[in-house]
């Protein structure tokens, strides 16, 4: 087979050059890699292929809901197909339809419902998937914003994608750690520090008011998070934070959170979308549109979200030195850092800037301490938590944390064999049942946006820094996790602003170097 050049406008619009292909990758060729798992390759079915990023999370319920759907169908087969490759869709359209399903980041979404390239999946929130009487629409958690966010000015009404799990990127922390250095907070009375039966001091309740679950011992207000800081100053070779300086957009859902948890989940909904209204240091309402959205970078919320952040995480006096002196320090080298911190004579970190997936998708770090026979630091065997921010207002009553960004679900378009571009939404509807979703939950530590329960043997099977995500991120009372469903707005939906986070800009001295998110 000869060489070709396959030119899709979607792609040209997205990378703005021609794409030159190996005859890998031609049309009729089909993937050049091999399926995950244990599929086998039916040659009396035609193949669906699921292309997805192979970052180690989600293999096991795709294989799992492609074996209990291929059993039922007798002329499709999906094939989920592990890519180390980011470029998922740049893929599925040079592959010529022989990729019919794959994840996308919500960034470039956009692109490609404006090109016509993805399938309206409108029609399988109408199904009742669970077979219980619930439309999958109705089942949906902020169905109408899902939908914005995933169409656009020329398809304004469709549903062109299957939002994923929404995973916090926050603050985590080893709270055996905590424990054993005295740096959470502590319950009081009159008489000083309340102890057990023990004689153990006795840990704060945290902001859910509950003894025994994952905030214990966690600043409540701002008064006690400097109490906990200041504890952690004075230990030996210990500064505060760590994080990635190489990938500074790490911090931006830090910042995002701080915005809702100083100016409220309404203030920061306008702040992303770029309209709406905000509160002003005299409490007056602003009304923000499109004409005047400049005026949001006068937001309190978002004044005050920075000045936490200039306080806390550009100096060495809270930032660990890696943190400080390179421009270049690493994810990976940065979750390294921070759990073999214990066996570093210079300097460990008290938190981490990472998301809720950092400790599965690292276990080999895990593994390799087991293996040098570290006592107890394996994979599992600590306790790590997230650490909510303190509420910092007098309004707020809800912890906020927010994901990093969000991948979608999408069907190419197969205009040439619409019974299986069908039996490819078919497959997507099948792995929105209930017991899929509580398998992404798993697989990605965090929630799917749709109204489900998480069994107990589930849950008991999990590490502990998994059991206490999943439950405080299923804890809706006192718990909101932003997505990036708070971006479906206009500038969205019109094709202007392309990122996971809304149009929005701001710079910032972070680290020593100057921390950009452009629009």
């Amino acid at each position: 087979m000869e060489r070709k050049k396959v030119l899709k406008r979607g792609v040209a619009l997205m990378l703005g050059l021609l794409t030159t292909l190996s005859a890998g990758s031609l049309v009729g060729c089909g993937p050049q890699e091999k399926p995950a798992g244990d599929i086998t390759i039916d040659e009396n079915k035609q193949q669906i292929y699921y292309y997805y990023y192979a970052g180690g999370l989600d293999s096991e319920w795709r294989i799992k809901a492609a074996n209990a759907w291929n059993a039922q169908n007798d002329e499709f087969q999906v094939v989920p197909w592990p890519t180390m490759s980011e470029n998922l869709l740049q893929e599925m359209v040079a592959n010529g339809g022989q990729v019919s399903i794959t994840d996308i980041n919500s960034n470039v979404l956009q692109t490609y419902v404006n090109e016509g390239v993805v399938a309206d999946l409108t029609d399988i929130y109408e199904r009742d998937v669970d077979g219980k009487g619930v439309k999958l629409k109705d089942k949906m958690e902020d169905y109408d914003q899902w939908q914005k966010l995933s169409s656009t000015y020329r398809y304004p009404d469709g549903f062109y994608a299957v939002p994923g799990t929404v995973a916090p990127f926050h603050l985590i922390y080893d709270h055996d750690l905590f424990m054993e250095k005295g740096w959470l907070i502590y319950q009081k009375d009159a008489n000083g520090y309340i102890r057990d039966e023990n004689g153990n001091l006795v840990l704060t309740v945290g902001q859910d008011g509950k003894a025994g679950t994952y905030d214990d011992g966690q600043p409540v207000n701002l008064a006690e998070w400097e109490e906990m800081l200041a504890k952690i100053k004075v230990a030996n070779n210990t500064k505060a934070f760590i994080f990635s300086t190489k990938y500074n957009f790490y911090l931006e859902p830090l910042v995002n959170a701080l915005i809702a948890q100083y100016g409220g989940y309404e203030a920061y909904k306008s702040f992303m979308q770029g309209y709406g209204y905000y509160y002003d240091a005299n409490g007056a309402k602003v009304e923000v549109s499109a004409e005047n959205g400049y005026n949001l970078c006068d937001s309190p919320a978002l004044l005050q979200a920075m000045e936490f952040m200039d306080k806390y995480f550009t100096t060495s006096e809270w930032v660990h030195d890696k943190s400080v002196d390179s421009m270049g320090f690493a994810h990976k080298e940065t979750v390294n850092t921070y759990i073999t911190g214990f066996n570093d004579s210079v300097q460990q970190a008290a938190f981490m800037v990472e998301g809720s997936y950092f400790e599965y998708e690292n276990r080999y770090y895990f593994d390799l301490l087991q293996q040098n026979r570290y006592e107890g630091r394996g994979y599992g065997e600590r306790e790590y938590r997230f650490m909510l921010l303190p509420r910092l207002s007098e309004y707020e009553d809800v912890s906020y944390l927010a994901a990093l960004s969000n991948n979608f679900t999408i069907v190419s378009k197969d205009a040439k064999n619409p019974a299986k571009e069908a039996a490819a939404k078919d497959f997507v509807a099948f792995t929105l049942k209930d017991e899929y979703l509580q398998e992404k939950t798993i697989s990605n530590v965090g929630v799917m946006p749709f109204k489900y329960e998480m069994k107990p043997e589930q849950i008991a099977n999990l590490t502990p820094f998994q059991q206490n995500t999943i439950t405080m991120c299923l804890d809706r009372e006192n718990v909101k996790i932003l997505g990036v469903a708070e971006s479906a707005n206009n500038a969205w939906r019109l094709g202007l602003v392309s990122g996971n986070g809304g149009g929005y800009q701001f710079t910032a001295v972070i680290a020593g170097g100057v921390y950009e998110r452009p629009l």
